[in-house]
């Protein structure tokens, strides 16, 4: 049958119609999987710069903690004995005078230990005897000693080495942990000299950091060590304990996992571990579906040296049946749609066919147009920052709120509608200095972001602390059109940071510095002298007749004469001077910015005045006086902060030595006296 003009006319705009209404269902099924694998995607992203802030802040609990212990003198004294009795005794792991210390330091720090236990999930408290690393002391296994791990344990080598704290992750004889190391130093009040013992090591395991990403965002979290990294660093009896048998799918070991009763899993996906780089993939089992994303994991040696394998993977899963049944539901609509409006289109085209050609064509195109156009309505990336737990502020250039999430209403306190339009600094605690906000604009600048804490202010005015980033967002012409923040609320690891902090470098009598914070201003007012070329007096102060007041009115009444006197000391002081208790009735005052010697005299003449002044307790009236030793730095003659401190202190003693209650200035004659 030949067909006439109008059929062919039809035809040919029906082949046309079905071809852009398949080609519609494609570009709609193409996107929207595209948009679920971005998302995907971004979500993994999001949990991984999660798991790596949250290992950041398990290494520095654990490095607050090891400061915390090894900065007990008695402690350090301790430690140092036995490793004076492991020389003497032929090394290893020493005899009967070393073990006696060994039982000595475990007595000391075990009870104190079971607190940290349960206060901040360690696992392990590790004393190492240096060069290299020798196991002095388990706190945590004390049966265990005397073994060197100088092959194996490289962030302890490094840390007795260089001295310096170190943090990280790292495999050892027993159990892969999360540890912060700290150089030990142990004071000689004889010789004043300071001297390196070893270090000590705390470390956790993955349950804490695993527990807390399961509950903050619902998902099943396991870590996985490679076969090789395990067989080459545990001990045997301590790998069969842990871990039985290893995973045969994957070559590995499950090191740790946030769900019991999900190890079966962990099993049907050990298969498709990815190392080298984070991975997410999708997966159907049992038929749920799930995202799985694949984090690799590098120790500390491998952080060290960047040609090192990964050891393992952090592999976490979440069920996404919600996503796919949402996504399957969209293509069949879609597909309802094309078919319906196919068949809509097929009739209009037959009826507009027979009244004229061109008017079928032109409805043809307005139809096919209109379907093309539908397939970018849906935007997802509304829905995406609306529902991140991070709060998200994005400003304009001038840096005026243009768009916010409800995590910052959430977290501030504000209306979105009181916040846009403002700038963001009406969140400004004051907190932080000019010079701080200077040195961020000027990374933005220079860099086009910037990454740190900041202490902000809520709208009812509680401060909270901020883990911030912020990104320039630029136009093909280099201009910055827009700034983007993310921040979450991190003000209790702040807080808890802070106060580990100020328990290592506070006295906890007086509260005021420490000897190592002490060491610490003293080194700034030194410098501040070499720049300025100004003059630093260090004060040392011995109280006089301190002992008898302890043994005739008790140790408490010695305790209320200690804080007294120091709250009056502090008041005679400048606000940028330093007062420290290092010891006993010890003190130590760092007086800078001085243009002459005799311009702090007057000071210590009214501290000493402040030091005779009786002080009360019940009912009696305590009385002591001090020895004052006094010296110098002077940029003409540079001298160390340690020096510095030794005059101070043989001047002082030459002070107790012409009858107590006054000060003498070092001079170099008293160098030759004890």
């Amino acid at each position: 049958m030949k067909l006439t003009f109008k059929s062919k006319v039809f035809l040919a705009l029906s082949v046309a119609i079905l071809i852009i209404d398949i080609c519609y269902i494609l570009l709609n099924y193409t996107l929207e999987k595209e948009t679920l694998n971005k998302n995907l995607i971004n979500q993994g992203e999001n949990l991984e710069s999660s798991y790596q802030l949250l290992m950041s802040q398990e290494q520095e609990t654990m490095l607050a903690i090891a400061t915390f212990v090894a900065n007990d003198p008695e402690v350090a004294e301790l430690f140092y004995q036995g490793k004076q009795a492991i020389e003497q005794e032929g090394g290893g792991k020493g005899k009967e005078r070393a073990a006696a210390i060994r039982k000595q330091l475990f007595n000391k720090v075990a009870p104190a230990w079971q607190e940290v236990q349960n206060s901040f999930s360690a696992r392990q408290l590790h004393f190492h005897l240096g060069p290299g690393s020798t196991s002095f002391l388990r706190v945590h296994n004390d049966k265990k000693y005397g073994d060197t791990m100088h092959d194996i344990r490289h962030i302890i080598v490094d840390a007795n080495r260089d001295k310096h704290a170190l943090s990280g992750l790292e495999t050892g004889r027993i159990y892969s942990g999360i540890r912060g190391v700290v150089p030990v130093y142990f004071t000689d009040k004889i010789n004043q000299q300071r001297i390196h013992v070893g270090s000590l090591e705390v470390g956790t395991s993955f349950d804490s950091l695993l527990d807390t990403l399961d509950n903050e965002f619902d998902l099943g979290i396991a870590v996985l060590f490679t076969a090789e990294h395990i067989d080459n660093l545990l001990w045997e009896d301590a790998k069969a304990k842990r871990f039985g048998s290893k995973l045969n799918q994957c070559n590995c070991y499950l090191e740790a996992i946030s769900r019991d009763n999900a190890t079966d899993f962990i099993t049907s996906i050990a298969s498709e571990t990815v190392y080298n780089q984070t991975t997410v993939k999708q997966s159907e089992i049992a038929g749920k579906h799930y995202a799985i994303t694949y984090i690799p994991v590098r120790d500390y040696l491998g952080h060290k040296d960047p040609g090192q394998p990964d050891i393992g993977n952090i592999v976490l899963w979440r069920n996404i049946d919600e996503q796919i049944n949402a996504f399957n539901e969209s293509m069949a609509y879609n597909i309802a749609y094309g078919i319906i409006g196919f068949l809509l289109l097929e009739i209009l085209i037959y009826f507009a066919v027979k009244l004229a050609v061109r008017s079928l064509e032109n409805e043809v195109k307005h139809q096919a147009n209109k379907l093309l156009k539908n397939s970018w309505e849906l935007n997802l990336a509304d829905k995406i920052i609306e529902n991140l737990r991070e709060g998200i502020i994005i400003t304009d250039e001038d840096a005026a709120i243009v768009r916010i999430n409800q995590a910052v209403a959430d977290i501030t306190g504000y209306k979105k509608d009181e916040l846009l339009g403002q700038n963001p600094n009406i969140l400004s605690s004051n907190t932080q200095p000019n010079e701080f906000y200077e040195s961020m604009w000027q990374q933005l600048d220079d860099k086009g972001y910037w990454q740190g804490e900041i202490w902000n202010r809520r709208k009812d005015g509680e401060f909270f602390a901020e883990s911030l980033t912020i990104t320039a967002v630029k136009d093909e012409s280099a201009q910055v059109r827009n700034y983007v923040s993310v921040f979450s609320d991190v003000t209790q690891q702040a807080k808890q940071r802070q106060h580990l902090e100020k328990a290592a470098f506070f006295d906890t009598l007086t509260g005021l510095p420490n000897r190592m914070l002490l060491a610490d201003r003293l080194a700034q007012a030194i410098e501040l002298a070499k720049r300025n070329n100004n003059v630093v007096a260090c004060v040392f102060i011995d109280l006089d007749k301190f002992k008898p007041v302890n043994d005739s009115y008790g140790h408490q009444a010695g305790d209320h004469l200690l804080v007294t006197l120091a709250a009056r000391m502090s008041t005679i002081l400048r606000k940028q001077d330093t007062l420290a208790r290092i010891g006993g009735d010890e003190f130590v005052a760092v007086i800078g910015n001085l243009t002459e010697q005799e311009a702090c005299l007057t000071l210590i003449e009214r501290l000493n005045a402040e030091i005779l002044n009786p002080v009360k307790y019940q009912d009696d009236m305590l009385c002591v006086s001090a020895s004052i030793g006094i010296s110098f730095y002077d940029p003409m003659h540079d001298i160390s902060a340690e020096t510095l401190q030794k005059q101070a202190d043989k001047a002082m003693y030459k002070a107790k030595e012409l009858g107590r209650n006054g000060y003498q200035i070092f001079t170099d004659s008293m160098m030759d006296t004890k």
